[in-house]
């Protein structure tokens, strides 16, 4: 018969654990790869996803792929992003909500703001009149990427900063927080307004 120690236990589990959080890290990592191929060849075949039910799917999706082995965080998931999407979601059906409620277009004081603080000039209109020419020139190319960027950035910004509060202090959790707030407030406000362009 043979007798182990405790010592041999303690040991026996801690290689079993060490071994099991070894396999879940390549298997996270691998998940991780798949799920890099997968949005490469989406946006390859199909183009950049710019809306938001996409964006947040892609995200979601990345953040549960960068979760496993990480039981809690799969929960935080939806504890966390339930709400922003939800949020969105209530936007998107909400956007006839103005007209129902009499509310009009708000086309003449966002102008009027900016021909006061650029003394007289509209600065969109001022750029369109100095900066656009009959043949697009290089940089174009890089104001379009920049202006596309809004469309991406933000979403991808809340996933770092969720990603990184997660393991850190629950200052991370108050930029997280503070963040996905701003950009649902200032998105999302009450006036219904027209855009410069």
């Amino acid at each position: 018969m043979v007798t182990t120690t405790p010592t041999e236990t303690a040991d026996a589990e801690v290689l079993r654990a060490e071994r099991r959080a070894y396999r879940l890290t390549l298997l996270r990592r691998a998940a991780i790869a798949v799920w890099v191929a997968a949005i490469v060849f989406r946006t390859v075949t199909t183009g950049l996803a710019i809306n938001r039910e996409m964006l947040l799917v892609y995200i979601c999706t990345g953040l549960l792929a960068a979760s496993i082995g990480r039981r809690r965080r799969v929960l935080l998931i939806i504890r966390d992003w339930l709400p922003f999407a939800v949020v969105l979601a209530v936007y998107d059906l909400s956007r006839g909500a103005a007209d129902l409620l009499g509310r009009p277009t708000q086309w003449v004081w966002q102008p009027e703001v900016d021909r006061w603080m650029f003394f007289g000039a509209v600065p969109t209109v001022w750029l369109q009149e100095h900066l656009k020419l009959p043949s697009p020139p290089w940089w174009e190319v890089i104001v379009s990427t920049v202006y596309m960027s809004f469309f991406i950035l933000p979403y991808a910004v809340a996933g770092a900063l969720w990603l990184m509060a997660i393991p850190f202090t629950w200052l991370s959790h108050v930029f997280w927080f503070g963040f996905s707030r701003a950009y649902m407030g200032s998105e999302f406000g009450a006036v219904r307004n027209a855009k410069d362009w």
